[in-house]
């Protein structure tokens, strides 16, 4: 809500009495009462529901919005105001943007995510060196943990979670922490691609949603939203989704509606397809990627890699995310490609 009162000044509103979210004064569109210079039926009221200062005068009927009201009558003021407007939001955005960037990523949890850090392993140990070959950010390399055996780790927080722990595996664990910095459950990334499945999703807490990121995210800004859990490190603020399942009662507890942006693996396969459908149909904001950069890979992570940063990926992302009808119309072509 922009403070106007040095706009009214400026206005030449004579008669000023404030009360609260509203200036009454005589009107300067009709000039009021000619028979008494006392009569103050002008009003700049706060409508709420519109969001916007609005303009109206009991005696002349005049009704509009207060910048509509500048524009009309004093042009001068009505660009000063306008460029007021953006500066503002502007500068709450950038605002917005610091803060996020400057969010910590906690060294410990209170959780139990008692694992080595990959930032404590050797250089040369193959899961460090999974995270180097794939870009991943070096601020995560104490986010993640590493463990010999996986199954062993999860039965010590789950008793007899796997029944059978003999063929046991190696794994880069991925913690889920919430925003009161407490794990709540995990995903194991197999590191032998001949292992099956490769990755494996438990959660210690079963109310708490399948959803990793929750500790990184400003739900007052636009949220993007993955399917998986490495593709989000790119990104800011940003979740993926532990399961292919999507869940939107779920997302909707999280992220207002208006803010989640859904964004798939650049793939042509049905099952893509009926997701996509699935979240244009229930009102969602989703990102089509472009066909020219298919060539360079499937997901984020893939884009990394051949060598484009992540602000160049942001924007492309942003450019083309659609809602809506125009969604529709662009996925009809998107998927014919």
């Amino acid at each position: 809500m922009q403070d106007i009162s040095s706009y009214i000044n400026l206005c030449g509103l004579q008669g000023l009495q404030r009360k609260g979210n509203s200036w009454n004064f005589r009107c300067s569109i009709c000039g009021d009462s000619k028979k008494s210079k006392h009569k103050k039926r002008g009003w700049v009221i706060w409508n709420s529901k519109n969001s916007c200062w609005v303009y109206y005068c009991h005696n002349c009927g005049a009704s509009l919005s207060f910048i509509n009201y500048l524009k009309q009558y004093h042009n001068e003021s009505f660009k000063d105001f306008i460029k007021n407007e953006f500066r503002n939001k502007y500068k709450k955005k950038e605002k917005e943007i610091k803060i996020l960037e400057k969010k910590p990523i906690p060294a410990i949890y209170k959780g139990e995510f008692d694992l080595t850090r990959i930032s404590e392993l050797s250089q040369t140990h193959d899961a460090y060196m999974y995270m180097k070959n794939r870009k991943i950010p070096q601020k995560y390399f104490s986010y993640f943990g590493y463990t010999d055996n996986f199954k062993e780790w999860i039965n010590t927080k789950i008793n007899d979670k796997f029944k059978e722990t003999k063929r046991d595996d190696r794994r880069i664990v991925v913690p889920f922490i919430d925003n009161n910095n407490i794990c709540f459950g995990v995903a194991g990334r197999a590191l032998s691609e001949n292992n099956f499945p490769k990755y494996i999703t438990i959660k210690f807490n079963e109310e708490m949603p399948k959803v990793f990121g929750l500790d990184r995210i400003d739900t007052g800004i636009d949220v993007y939203i993955f399917e998986g859990q490495i593709d989000s490190l790119f990104i800011p603020n940003s979740i993926a989704l532990g399961g292919s399942d999507i869940k939107f009662d779920t997302i909707d507890k999280i992220i207002p509606k208006d803010k989640s942006i859904f964004i798939f693996d650049n793939e042509i396969n049905f099952q893509i397809f009926k997701k996509i459908e699935r979240v244009i149909d229930k009102g969602y904001k989703v990102c089509l990627l472009p066909k020219n950069i298919r060539k360079h890979g499937k997901d984020i992570n893939d884009y990394i890699m051949y060598g484009m940063t992540s602000n160049e990926i942001l924007d492309i992302i942003k450019k083309n995310t659609f809602f809506g009808l125009r969604a529709k119309a662009q996925f009809s072509v998107w998927k014919r490609r």
